[in-house]
């Protein structure tokens, strides 16, 4: 059961009818306009519910068993334009929060009701210029949040329904639809009525390939909606619920007209920020098999704090198109509405959010991937190189049918070894690390032959820099790095490098943003814009005239150096001179960094760091310097074994913990990840940060706090072994496996017992990674240090558990003779110290 009232208009008065009973009457023109109702709700919203037929409805309503209500008004009918849904049964709830409320279209439909898999098609679209060329680079779209919110609904659904992420263009949706699957369509964008030769028409603001504007027109759109078997689409874009003056009806009526089951859009200008809470409860109702109507009343539910929202969507239905869904229980599909998924990129090398002032570079180099497969983007450190790629690779992923694959070298050293196995895993499955190098190289060529995809290579000056001369100490290693991404170019893959340094002198090799230009800071806006993202006191008081000319200031002296304004920012919040005052002295601290020959986008930037680690104390300039001998991200247990404090002291650690707080604070130090409990998890300097604190550090103090670090790297070996070895936990495996080579590196500055132990755990863990024969050439080289150490207690444990593991690798290898010889040389050593548990376990191997 269900109630329908009929709405018409005749002789300039509105009736609405049940059945043979009138409910409600008025004149038409005793109504405000549609834009003054959405406008104000609560002003005209009784009058609406009145009219519906006020407590009379609510009686019919209450009796119906599905609380659910239609509205049934003919097409053209002057009636379709009221927002009936903002009626508001007095004195302050909306009717549409009480019940079901859908708008009814008399088409008969016939729907296969058979359980199958379902799939959300899902797009979203925001130009990053506009028709002439220029940037949008004021309010954004949060698609990615949306995206992620409808993720997560579809991933807790327990339905076999994949979420299909497709590319912002008119061309990649048609494609989307055109395989006739079973579909819900969600589009998230901009949408606005145009006037055209055939009169006003609604318009769906799409994007080419490039990210630049693109038009979807609706009649385009009812178009492609018959080449999937759609059974609703949500268009969550300002306006496509709108009556159009003069026109056939709204956009989501005229869908439904046409043959689609269900279609929502909106009566006005939706705030974005609610379309995320809206598609989430309507596809977590659904999905958990509610009726349209209930989906529908729980959306709304979801719009209550921004209460003028939530009269904004309308819902058209044919005849049956608010049933249930035929769901099919299952496994949701494994694909990241996000992109994360497709677009596999280290942690150092990820979108920043918000991404401020470089749509215009974005678009420019969209176009120029289009016309060259190898690109290398140039500037000065802390500019926003990796950002601008990161961005790239994110919004443009879908362009490469396999995706994008990434490697930075800003957080590890130019290892070719590592350099290769990363792309093995990646491309097969498997680092293949026993193979020949000419062999890794081979496999890695075939597989970037025969794949639509693009590498990206962050912070490439590392490998050049090693070639600078030939007794530099990665010399070899970086002329592999290099030899190998000439090959890849030379063979046609797809390669983005980003570099402080000149090109990498790849073929087909093409500069960004151009020949013998450099990456420029971003415009005033946008850098005023990001001072304030950095600056809580700046962002509170941003209506403060002189704190607006500051932010502008701050954009100017720096040439809109994103990295400087951040520093800048973060200081001012830490600062207690005025606005008028803050950048008194800029003008004379630049002019001495000029004069220690540093370019201007070096001095800038040095300038702005100057500021802020001059304003540290002398305690806390020393724990910065210290934890920037830490080549890769850390752990705050790293930060306190370099600080000389107690790691295993819940107060220490603490202490710790807030000390880097303090740092990421002024932006002299990032949060890498998080627990799941939000709290952070590891840390990492920027770059360009690192860089210019490890400048300020002697070789003395380098060589002091190496040590610390030394223990750090045995304190990492040992957890990691216990962890992923004994406990069976592999989430420190994508934090350890990049930086197993730095581990081996830090044994040098471990003595004695501590060198050897640290040394057969990263031997384990090179096995454990697929390294066995560099595991077994490490594990041999040590054994020896272990006779010439003497025979106590702690060096027999050692050498029992060294030769225990040169067995397991002889076991894999099928050389069992030598694994059984090795096992009872073990078990000797383990007899002479009495090990119960280390016997037991030499016994049964």
């Amino acid at each position: 059961m269900s109630l329908t009232l009929q709405v018409t208009s005749q002789n300039g008065q509105i009736f609405v009818r049940h059945q043979d009973d009138t409910l409600g009457v008025a004149p038409v023109d005793s109504l405000p306009n549609w834009a003054e109702i959405l406008e104000n709700p609560f002003t005209h919203g009784p009058r609406l519910f009145e009219i519906l037929g006020g407590q009379a409805l609510l009686n019919l309503l209450n009796a119906d068993p599905n609380k659910l209500l239609y509205l049934d008004i003919p097409l053209g009918d002057p009636a379709d334009t009221i927002p009936w849904e903002c009626a508001i049964v007095p004195p302050r709830t909306f009717l549409v929060h009480r019940f079901g409320f859908l708008r009814l279209v008399n088409q008969e439909l016939f729907l296969d009701k058979t359980p199958a898999p379902l799939r959300l098609v899902a797009l979203g679209a925001d130009a990053l210029v506009d028709r002439q060329g220029n940037a949008r680079d004021t309010y954004r779209l949060d698609i990615l949040q949306e995206m992620q919110q409808i993720e997560y609904t579809l991933a807790k659904s327990g339905q076999e329904i994949a979420g299909i992420r497709v590319a912002p263009t008119p061309t990649a949706l048609q494609s989307a639809l055109s395989d006739g699957r079973r579909t819900i369509l969600h589009l998230s964008c901009h949408g606005s009525i145009i006037d055209t030769d055939h009169g006003p028409q609604p318009v769906l603001h799409l994007e080419d390939e490039n990210g630049g504007p693109e038009k979807l027109v609706g009649d385009d759109l009812i178009s492609l909606t018959a080449l999937a078997d759609l059974r609703l689409i949500l268009l969550s874009a300002c306006r496509m619920g709108q009556n159009i003056d003069g026109g056939y009806g709204r956009l989501t009526r005229a869908l439904v007209e046409q043959g689609v089951p269900a279609a929502i859009g909106m009566q006005g200008l939706f705030p974005d920020d609610l379309s995320d809470d809206l598609a989430a409860i309507l596809y977590q109702s659904l999905l958990n098999g509610q009726p349209l109507g209930k989906a529908m009343q729980a959306a709304r539910l979801a719009l209550r704090k921004a209460e003028t929202a939530v009269g904004l969507p309308v819902c058209y239905v044919a005849q049956g198109g608010d049933d249930p869904l035929p769901l099919q229980a299952g496994r949701p599909g494994q694909q990241r509405l996000d992109l994360s998924q497709h677009c596999r990129l280290p942690t150092g090398v990820q979108l920043p959010d918000p991404f401020v002032g470089r749509n215009a570079e974005l678009h420019a180099l969209a176009q120029l991937a289009q016309e060259t497969k190898v690109i290398t983007i140039i500037g000065a450190g802390g500019m926003g190189k990796t950002a601008l790629a990161a961005a790239f690779v994110r919004r443009f992923a879908l362009r490469y049918q396999d995706g994008v694959l990434g490697y930075s070298f800003a957080a590890n050293e130019v290892d070719a070894g590592a350099f290769r196995r990363e792309l093995l895993l990646r491309l097969a499955g498997d680092e293949l690390a026993d193979q020949a190098r000419e062999q890794q190289e081979q496999t890695i060529l075939d597989a970037l032959r025969t794949r639509d995809l693009l590498l990206l290579v962050d912070n490439y000056e590392s490998v050049q820099q090693s070639q600078e001369r030939s007794d530099h100490p990665y010399y070899a290693e970086g002329k592999a790095v290099h030899d190998l991404l000439k090959k890849i170019a030379s063979n046609g893959g797809r390669l983005l490098l980003t570099s402080r340094q000149q090109p990498a002198g790849l073929k087909g090799e093409r500069i960004f943003p151009g020949k013998d230009h450099l990456l420029q800071g971003v415009n005033e806006r946008a850098a005023a814009e990001l001072f304030y993202l950095n600056s809580p006191r700046a962002l509170q008081n941003r209506r403060d005239p002189a704190v607006q000319e500051l932010a502008r200031a701050v954009g100017r002296v720096t040439a809109g150096h994103p990295l400087a304004v951040a520093l800048l920012g973060s200081e001012y919040d830490h600062r207690d001179a005025p606005a008028e005052r803050f950048l008194d002295l800029w003008e004379a601290e630049l002019q001495a960094a000029r004069s220690q020959a540093l370019d201007d986008h070096h001095a800038t930037f040095a300038t702005a760091f100057n500021r802020s680690f001059a304003a540290l104390s002398e305690g806390a300039q020393g724990r910065l310097q210290a934890i920037s001998l830490i080549p890769f991200p850390f752990f705050d247990t790293g930060a306190a074994m370099l600080w000389a404090l107690d790691d295993k002291d819940d107060e220490e650690l603490s202490q710790t913990r807030r000390l880097l707080r303090e740092l990421v604070d002024r932006s002299l130090v990032e949060i890498e990840g998080y627990y799941q409990d939000k709290t952070p998890a590891t840390w990492r300097f920027q770059p360009a940060v690192r860089q210019e604190v490890l400048r300020r550090l002697s070789e003395a103090e380098k060589a002091r706090h190496r040590h610390n670090l030394a223990r750090y790297a045995a304190r990492l070996s040992r957890v990691a072994y216990g962890q992923i070895h004994q406990e069976g936990n592999t989430a420190l495996v994508g934090h350890v496996r990049p930086i197993l080579d730095t581990l081996v590196e830090m044994a040098a500055y471990l003595p004695g017992i501590e060198r050897l132990w640290h040394l057969r755990r990263v031997g384990w863990l090179l096995n454990a990674f697929g390294r066995a024969k560099e595991a077994y050439a490490l594990l041999t080289t040590t054994l020896p240090e272990t006779e010439e150490a003497g025979g106590d207690e702690e060096i027999n444990r050692v050498r029992s558990s060294l030769l225990f593991e040169i067995a397991n690798l002889e076991v894999t290898w099928g050389d069992l003779d030598k694994a059984l010889s090795l096992y009872q040389e073990s078990l000797a050593f383990l007899e002479q110290i009495g090990d119960i548990k280390g016997k037991a376990a030499s016994l049964h191997s």
